[in-house]
């Protein structure tokens, strides 16, 4: 990889490997600790970054502006593993509780087959923050 090429170079020709547009997956910086950033600058280069630098390619779309991800968790309290991991989901600032309700009752039907009802008494005026 010529260290001198953007990261939206990178991934069209990544996008051959990963088998779908470049728009569908993200690339993410992976440090010694662990820790996974991900490069959202499509004009970043790697000049900066030592030989060693590893990469993880993801699935999934980039984030927006004020757009946070989040891990999801369905609570069991009845089986041996209480906190069962149920979903990654996306939400964004400024959103009020009532429509973040709505879109995460929607989004787990559709994703984890399980029904579910936003219900009719959610306070609209509370944001999310």
């Amino acid at each position: 990889m010529d260290k001198r090429m953007p990261l939206l170079s990178l991934k069209r020709h990544l996008a051959h490997f990963v088998g779908t547009a470049t728009r569908r997956f993200v690339v993410y910086r992976k440090f010694a600790s662990g820790q996974e950033n991900e490069m959202s600058q499509l004009t970043e280069d790697f000049r900066t970054m030592p030989n060693s630098t590893q990469f993880v390619v993801k699935l999934g779309r980039a984030l927006r502006k004020d757009e946070y991800r989040c891990k999801l968790y369905q609570l069991k309290l009845d089986e041996e593993e209480t906190a069962k991991p149920l979903m990654n989901w996306v939400i964004q600032r400024g959103v009020t509780v009532g429509e973040a309700r709505k879109l995460l009752c929607e989004d787990i039907s559709e994703q984890c087959d399980i029904h579910t009802q936003a219900g009719e008494n959610s306070h609209p005026q509370e944001n999310v923050e």
